[in-house]
């Protein structure tokens, strides 16, 4: 059986961002990503934590998610939203998804 290792916030902040940094995610993409699971860890939330760590990396490495990608929303003419992900997912059509929200927050088309 391992032993346990513990490790300050500001370690895993470091460590996480390193890691994320050093598989090809910029570093503002790089450091809102830590945030996100350096919290998550913190809060005891173990799912949404470091645990994820190694699917977000291997995500990236396999090329099915663009790195450099910037999610966008639109505010469309008669009220709706569109969510745009500018190729997020590097995979095939049936991968990529465009959300179409109505002003009732019903999905469209």
């Amino acid at each position: 059986m391992q032993d346990r290792v513990s490790i300050t916030t500001q370690e895993a902040w470091e460590l996480v961002l390193d890691i994320f940094k050093s598989n090809g995610i910029p570093l503002d993409k790089a450091a809102a990503m830590t945030e996100v699971v350096v919290r998550a860890e913190a809060d005891q939330a173990f799912s949404h934590g470091l645990h994820r760590v190694a699917g977000c990396v291997g995500a990236v490495r396999s090329g099915k998610v663009n790195a450099s990608a910037s999610p966008s929303i639109i505010l469309e003419k008669g009220g709706g939203l569109k969510s745009r992900r500018e190729k997020l997912l590097a995979s095939s059509r049936s991968r990529r998804a465009n959300l179409m929200t109505d002003p009732s927050g019903h999905e469209g088309r």
